[in-house]
């Protein structure tokens, strides 16, 4: 079952985002609209309202849809070997976005870039990690936060920093 809880925040979230965007010349409160998203989504991140992408539901599959003002739209993104999801996605701009996610073993925490209208793999270190969330105020400054593997008894968080041109 959807919770519409999240449904809730999701859409007051698009709100907020596009009433930040604003000048405040132009500022005025809106009301935001949105489908909702296939059962299972993640986190919804919203630039505008009519930019948001979300990790999608799958089993082993990275997965991510986009909102378009209109409807969700699944995106085609590097597919890992194994069993993958993709547990977080964040845009600092129509054109820059990152996903984050690992594989089901925690063997391996990728991290996709969005960038010229295509998703690739980007060259960040591979860490025994799951990326659970991702933040990025800036196309140079981007955080992502999770669990990693400590030792085969343990994790612990981590957190990775992105600086416009390493992690």
């Amino acid at each position: 079952m959807w919770n519409t809880g999240r449904l809730v925040d999701a859409i007051a979230t698009a709100g907020l985002a596009s009433f930040l965007m604003l000048s405040t010349a132009e500022a005025s409160p809106t009301h935001v609209s949105m489908k909702v998203p296939p059962k299972g989504s993640g986190n919804i991140h919203c630039i505008s309202v009519s930019n948001c992408i979300a990790p999608a539901p799958s089993f082993g599959k990275a997965r991510i849809i986009r909102w378009n003002g209109r409807t969700w739209k699944r995106e085609k993104v590097p597919q890992p070997e194994g069993l993958t999801e993709i547990n977080a996605a964040a845009c600092s701009s129509p054109d820059h976005c990152l996903a984050t996610g690992g594989d089901g073993l925690w063997v391996n925490q990728f991290i996709d870039e969005w960038s010229e209208g295509t998703w690739t793999r980007s060259s960040a270190p591979r860490i025994l990690a799951q990326g659970n969330d991702i933040a990025c105020p800036s196309q140079n400054n981007c955080w992502i936060v999770g669990e990693r593997v400590l030792s085969s008894l343990g994790r612990g968080t981590f957190a990775q920093h992105w600086n416009g041109e390493r992690w």
